[in-house]
């Protein structure tokens, strides 16, 4: 499969910004190297056995065959050739000068790129957006949809061509505001989970990548370092998978019921003296019920615990003794 176009069964396109480490931000486009997310794990392990990933068996042209076979391969190898085209070099590039360049000024750049209809905003090759609903834009949204681009999914500019077919590295190289949004963006799901939940869930049955013109998508798009992406990526991902969305948030939110449980209905008391002897002995460790109408539910031989009234603390006080709060 294509990463980005032309579309091929057997080549893979993508563009980046390759940078030092400590200047990477997979985000916006820039990266050390292209990432996990060329092939499937399944097809890769699928070369390296010698199997085939849909029916277990496969030669080492890639034919099925029976693992009987005297032709069969039982380990397999996987054969990449690449070719790079180079857009530019830059230099001088660092998030610790002033204003911040490198990745940290990528950051700011597409977090503050403008994504209203007054404004075109700016597309480079491998960076995230995040298309959003936005009231006034539902024909154009309905538009997206068709192409199976839909708000509060992450897609990634995988390839970019102008309006001629021409490939370019980023909007920001044509002039004319015409051909900005005419430049054709090949975009793709981030991560093979969320393409396989669009393929299955959303009736795709075509494949990756969609292709996009800027003027269609420029209007209704942030990244996600803008806040105004995060709501539309939360209803989407419980769209996608409500059940698993919903027991991580309901795992994720146990420690706040249970800490307002212990704190209004049970608490732990340790036993600090032998005064209680032998019913209760030091050192031992009670878990006290404060749930209402106790007096009600007392029975005889019940162990009370209560908060001592002030004339029984005058009392013991008096007597060169003390209680425990």
């Amino acid at each position: 499969t294509s990463g980005g176009l032309p579309k091929s069964n057997t080549t893979w396109s993508a563009a980046m910004t390759f940078c030092a480490e400590m200047e990477a931000v997979e985000s916006v486009g820039r990266a050390t190297d292209w990432g996990s997310s060329i092939w499937s794990a399944g097809d890769v392990c699928a070369a390296l056995l010698g199997t085939n990933a849909t029916n277990g068996n496969a030669d080492e042209n890639g034919d099925a065959t029976d693992a009987n076979n005297d032709n069969y391969n039982a380990g397999g190898a996987l054969l990449a050739q690449g070719e790079i085209t180079v857009f530019d070099t830059r230099s001088g590039e660092s998030s610790f000068s002033f204003p911040p360049k490198g990745g940290i000024g990528a950051v700011v750049k597409a977090a503050t790129a403008s994504s209203s209809s007054s404004s075109f905003r700016e597309f480079r090759v491998g960076e995230v957006i995040v298309p959003k609903d936005m009231r006034g834009m539902e024909t154009q949204i309905n538009y997206l949809e068709q192409q199976f681009i839909y708000p509060g999914i992450d897609y990634r500019i995988m390839t970019m061509t102008d309006g001629e077919g021409n490939e370019i590295f980023s909007t920001e190289s044509l002039s004319d505001p015409r051909q900005k949004k005419q430049a054709l963006l090949a975009l793709r799901p981030c991560g093979w989970k969320l393409q396989t939940q669009l393929w299955k869930n959303y009736g795709m049955n075509t494949d990756w990548p969609v292709q996009i013109s800027a003027g269609a998508i420029s209007d209704v798009v942030t990244t996600r370092f803008n806040t105004d992406s995060a709501i539309p990526r939360i209803v989407s991902a419980f769209r996608r998978d409500w059940k698993t969305y919903t027991l991580a948030l309901a795992v994720a939110l146990t420690p706040i019921p249970a800490s307002l449980l212990a704190r209004n209905f049970v608490s732990f008391y340790v036993i600090p003296s032998a005064s209680m002897e032998p019913t209760l002995l030091k050192g031992d460790v009670l878990l006290v019920e404060k749930f209402p109408r106790v007096y009600e539910r007392t029975t005889y031989g019940d162990v009370v615990l209560f908060k001592p009234p002030p004339t029984l603390r005058d009392i013991v006080t008096s007597n060169g003794s003390q209680l425990s709060s």
